[in-house]
């Protein structure tokens, strides 16, 4: 994820493939918001972030619960 995901260098260096795969990334839409905020600049697309950010954590958190009940209770 890290390497796909903004976090060592821009994304536009990437090939076109793997722009879009760091789209689906969590840590990539996680990173552009760090980023933002630390260098004070807000955008409208940071809501975008954080909206993929909510429905991703309301979508996976619970199957990772799920999993790892199922799996330690056994």
């Amino acid at each position: 994820m890290f390497l796909f995901s903004e976090t060592f260098f821009p994304l536009k260096n990437l090939p076109l493939w793997a722009q879009k795969i760091s789209l689906v990334s969590p840590l990539t839409h996680l990173v552009q918001m760090s980023r933002s905020f630390s260098l004070g600049i807000f955008h409208p697309h940071l809501w975008f972030n954080l909206l993929y950010l909510i429905i991703f954590s309301l979508i996976f958190f619970p199957t990772a619960l799920f999993k790892i009940r199922k799996r330690l209770i056994k």
